[in-house]
């Protein structure tokens, strides 16, 4: 039986926000007795690492039973539901000293995790006439995000960031599917070979983002499409690759902290 991955998600999540609460203690009691107060009070509204935790959602997925399962991946029907995302980075101020209310750098995301479930049991149970179980798999992507952003101290400690990165990433979706009434199979796990079969080429994607935070806590939004391409294996089409249009907003919550 598969377990879900959310418990252990969840729990890796609490024990980052504890790492994360801690590293910002330390980080506030190690800062520079030399500076005036003013540019302090200035450099720790512009907290400079952060953890984003939250949820993604994959518009159009919704799987056409018409289609096969190559077509709809092709289409980008992917079935993918509400999803999380994990990830840590940090801003890199070229303006990092001085007192002024707009700062200008780059925001590197050092990684990002996202986890979707895949569910095609309607699509399943639409072609197949009758009810599954057996149809729900995983999709898991990761990524590197690295890009110019603008932030601004509009009043008091309220922090805006607008942010333009580049993406590098690498898919999986663990797919096993089979229609046991005319012995159709089509699978995007390897198959009987390395399950790094499974692992999509390298991709490259833009990303668009937006950050409201106050000291330590705030909200974010991105949006990015990337098409990686995956192997499959397919009893009737044979083997090959498949580009799978995937189009992910993001709505985050994000912990901010001071980092050197």
């Amino acid at each position: 039986m598969k377990t879900s991955p959310i418990p252990t998600f969840l729990a890796f999540a609490i024990l980052l926000t504890w790492f994360v609460f801690n590293t910002s203690a330390y980080c506030q009691n190690d800062t520079t007795q030399t500076k005036s107060s003013n540019e302090d009070l200035s450099n720790n509204n512009f907290r400079k690492g952060y953890m984003r935790l939250g949820f993604i959602a994959i518009p159009k997925s919704e799987m056409d039973y018409t289609l096969s399962p190559f077509d709809n991946l092709q289409a980008g029907r992917t079935g993918a539901g509400l999803g999380y995302t994990l990830e840590f980075g940090r801003n890199y101020y070229f303006n990092h000293s001085g007192h002024s209310l707009i700062k200008y750098g780059l925001d590197w995301t050092v990684i990002s995790i996202n986890y979707s479930e895949l569910d095609w049991r309607d699509y399943s149970e639409a072609r197949l006439n009758s009810e599954t179980d057996q149809a729900k798999f995983h999709y898991l992507s990761l990524a590197s995000k690295l890009g110019p952003v603008l932030s601004i101290n509009p009043i008091e400690k309220l922090v805006l960031d607008f942010r333009v990165q580049v993406g590098i990433s690498f898919h999986s979706m663990l797919v096993d599917y089979y229609e046991d009434n005319n012995g159709d199979s089509f699978s995007l796990t390897g198959g009987e070979g390395s399950p790094l079969e499974s692992i999509s080429e390298l991709s490259i994607f833009p990303n668009l983002g937006i950050t409201i935070r106050r000291k330590w806590i705030g909200f974010a939004m991105d949006y990015f499409k990337q098409t990686p391409r995956l192997n499959y294996s397919s009893e009737l089409e044979g083997e090959g690759t498949v580009d799978v249009p995937i189009s992910t907003k993001q709505i985050k919550m994000i912990f901010s902290f001071n980092s050197k």
